[in-house]
């Protein structure tokens, strides 16, 4: 059929649909993937598994989860935490180091490369950490935790 000759409402449609996925397209694009990754049951498993302590489980899905999900700052932070846990301190850091290149900003990311940085014994790491932490949200369940790891490992806090 000749486009003169197309049914105008069709064309109506078409142009919506068009529209309706480019607009959800670029909000995917820009917008923070977390909330769609916690509604994911792989990744809510996964997280199940590190608060589990099942560090080689954990490692098997984040690693699946990571080929599906490319760049995603809460599964590089799970990454960085499962490798500590298994004492594997390099692969860990650049997990947590990923993770905040991605987003300077993440809280879970700042708290536990914090926590690495304490084990490592890089105080001034850890203390810049803690310090940005409470820039970003003062009462915050990280800020706390990273301040109960300074308490643990005996130091002094910022």
């Amino acid at each position: 059929m000749p486009a003169a000759n197309a049914n105008p409402i069709i064309i109506r449609w078409m142009v919506l649909f068009l529209l309706w996925g480019s607009l959800a397209g670029s909000a995917l694009a820009v917008g923070n993937d977390n909330f769609s990754l916690e509604n994911d049951p792989e990744y809510r498993q996964a997280k199940a598994l590190v608060e589990a302590k099942q560090w080689n489980d954990a490692l098997s899905l984040l690693r699946s989860l990571q080929r599906d999900i490319k760049d995603q700052p809460d599964i590089h932070n799970l990454l960085g935490i499962v490798h500590r846990k298994l004492g594997d301190y390099p692969t860990s850091k650049r997990h947590y180091d990923r993770a905040l290149e991605i987003d300077p900003d993440h809280r879970p990311t700042l708290e536990y490369q914090g926590e690495w940085f304490l084990e490592k014994g890089q105080i001034e790491a850890a203390r810049a950490n803690l310090v940005k932490l409470r820039r970003l949200c003062i009462d915050c369940g990280e800020t706390r935790d990273l301040e109960a790891a300074f308490h643990r490992h005996g130091v002094t806090l910022p």
